[in-house]
């Protein structure tokens, strides 16, 4: 009777012996003599998870039912963890299973009855990562509801002898019936150039089974780890998408916790799971984690480790979908987890509700004829700022213009600025045309009147303010107040202040609602400390550079998010606002500031740029049903 007997000594530290191993094996009929297993060997035998083969020549002994199997404790540290035995009869081709996975201490006898033996028909499939695969060793135990099997090596098994990433392995292999399958546990080992392995799925089916079991699982098996995959896991896929904004990318180390109403996952590290450079402004990063059913899913923790200076990061929004349901949530964001904006914003909550845009001014610049300013309100803007020119007639009347004054500015769509700065209106007539550019463009909230004091006395400011507002007041407002746009009364320094007190003191209480100022020359803490002193509460405060300079933004982004930081806390400023750009690259990198409105040449750009992913959930134009001067 030819047998062939195979040992495998088990993985932990200090496994194996070099003590001398003996066996006994007993059938139905008769048992062996005892075998000395280091005999005869030219080799270390029963070395830390080493597998043994011995061909035993003997006598019938029938079935085989049990084994005896001891050493002689020879030599330090002789205990020895013996993980399985298996007997195969060379003769008629049975084979009997021994699962041990236990201590052989020196001088005892331990006795082992084989179990039956199945097959498990094995799918592991490799990630599609760069560097998923590995030639490593991979261990697999399989925890049932009547019992489980020791850690076994399916590498033998591989068509392939590795893991080549993207690939499936199929494979079958012989072990006790464990009952119904409810888990596995998976280690690997350092025994190959590349130890670890990014595992996406294993599925597996008993040979009496119709449809086996997947176990998602998504992650590195590394060596010194043990992962443990079970069978109510579910496969969640995600989806981050990072905005298309200048810098908008990361280099740092992301993390996040789902939440659900069943739960929450544990940390995932981002970064580990995605093939290529992560977070990529403009891109969409897919991945899958598997994980237990989080029910629904109600909100998630995200984070990053800022690694490297200016690792800002402008996340628009996250989408997680349950592979099982296929229900998806959705958690949009559309801002910066970035600390020049706020210290805490590197680590942030999200939940399903909906952002809510914020209402914004397209405020198309320098309009000094109805023409233009008709022209402007086609093309869909909502808000328009135009100059008004006063011009001192006799010491004590001002006739008012809305006029500029040349400047050599054309912008590079051949809109020609120059022919605009020298248009020339009487300030009457234009008001009365507005009216009813009021009541045709419903559109239209807001206006800018860009008052030109340079030229004014010091000693005629407060007269000149006071006859532009008798002059707005009889020819635009003309005592209605009902659905009326607003106006923001703009001059230039805090030394044209006396021109505000004029103005304010000829405007009814019931037009106050509808007029703001703003200080459009002077820093944000220079406009906060005018504005505090005084009595009324509508304040803007605009800043920015003439678009035919070039536009150091880099220098203006830093001041407008101090700004919109101190808008939000003290609330003295209600609005924010940035003159003039061009070109849809700066006015994106704008609105990422969360300032208010945008003056521009031209307003088709700027509505454009509204409208990509990044800020159409975020803004929306601003109605008149908008109050222009509270904090958002």
């Amino acid at each position: 009777m030819n047998l062939k007997l195979t040992i495998k000594t088990g993985s932990e530290t200090n496994s194996g012996t070099d003590a001398d191993v003996s066996i006994v094996i007993h059938g139905s009929l008769l048992k062996t003599s005892e075998k000395s297993l280091n005999e005869h060997q030219n080799r270390n035998v029963f070395e830390k998870d080493s597998v043994d083969t011995f061909l035993i020549d003997t006598e019938n002994i029938g079935e085989i039912e049990k084994i005896e199997i001891w050493h002689n404790n020879k030599w330090l540290g002789a205990d020895w963890l013996l993980e399985h035995c298996a007997i195969e009869n060379l003769d008629s081709g049975k084979s009997y299973f021994f699962p041990i996975n236990k201590w052989i201490k020196g001088n005892s006898q331990y006795e082992f009855e084989p179990v039956n033996l199945i097959n498990y028909n094995f799918e592991i499939t490799t990630g599609t990562l760069p560097g998923a695969g590995s030639n490593s060793n991979l261990f697999i135990s399989i925890i049932g509801s009547k019992n489980y099997t020791t850690f076994f090596n399916v590498k033998p098994f591989l068509k392939n002898k590795d893991f080549i990433t993207g690939h499936t392995e199929i494979l079958t292999i012989q072990n006790e019936d464990v009952g119904n399958i409810k888990e596995l546990k998976i280690r690997t080992d350092s025994s190959g150039f590349n130890s670890n392995l990014f595992l996406a799925r294993v599925k597996i089916k008993k040979e009496n089974e119709l449809v086996g079991k997947t176990f998602p699982i998504f992650d590195w098996i590394k060596p010194d780890q043990t992962y443990t995959a079970n069978f109510n896991n579910v496969e969640y896929s995600i989806q981050i998408s990072t905005g298309d904004v200048l810098e908008g990318g990361t280099d740092a180390n992301v993390s996040m916790i789902i939440h659900g109403t069943k739960g929450k996952s544990d940390i995932i590290k981002l970064n580990e799971l995605i093939a290529r450079n992560a977070f990529e402004a403009g891109k969409i990063d897919h991945f899958k984690i598997a994980t237990k059913d989080l029910g629904e899913i109600n909100k998630i923790n995200i984070w990053h480790d800022e690694k490297w200076f200016g690792d800002g990061w402008f996340l628009n929004k996250i989408i997680v979908k349950n592979e099982s349901t296929k229900i998806e949530a959705e958690f949009p964001y559309y801002s910066w987890l970035d600390k020049s904006e706020n210290p805490q914003s590197t680590n942030i909550e999200l939940t399903r509700m909906p952002v809510q845009p914020r209402p914004f001014y397209s405020i198309a610049h320098m309009l000094n004829t109805p023409a233009y300013v008709e022209e402007a309100l086609e093309m869909g803007t909502n808000a328009f700022e135009f100059d008004v020119m006063p011009k001192l007639v006799d010491k004590n009347n001002f006739h008012f213009d809305a006029f500029h004054g040349f400047r050599p500015d054309v912008d590079p769509d051949k809109i020609n600025l120059m022919e605009r700065s020298v248009a020339r209106t009487d300030l009457k007539y234009f008001l009365n045309k507005l009216k009813e550019f009021e009541e045709k463009f419903p559109k239209l909230t807001l206006v800018i009147y860009d008052c030109k004091l340079k030229e004014v006395p010091k000693n005629k400011l407060n007269q000149c303010g006071t006859q532009l507002a008798k002059t707005i007041l009889e020819n635009f407002y003309n005592s209605n107040t009902k659905n009326r746009i607003f106006s923001i009364i703009s001059i230039p320094q805090k030394n044209h202040v006396s021109f505000l007190d004029g103005f304010f003191k000829e405007i009814p209480a019931d037009f106050k609602n509808y007029i703001g100022t703003d200080l459009s020359e002077e820093n944000f803490q220079t406009a906060e400390r005018v504005f505090e002193k005084r009595k009324e509460m509508n304040f803007w405060w605009g800043s920015g550079i003439a678009s035919m300079v070039p536009k150091p933004l880099k220098s203006y982004i830093p001041s407008f998010l101090i700004a919109a930081k101190k808008r939000t806390e003290r609330g003295i400023i209600k609005k924010l606002y940035y003159w003039t750009l061009d070109d849809p690259d700066s006015m994106a990198r704008m609105l990422v500031t969360k300032l208010d409105g945008i003056v521009v040449n031209d307003p088709l750009k700027l509505l454009r740029v509204l409208q990509k992913e990044e800020f159409r959930h975020t803004y929306r134009l601003a109605t008149r049903d908008n109050n222009p001067f509270s904090v958002f």
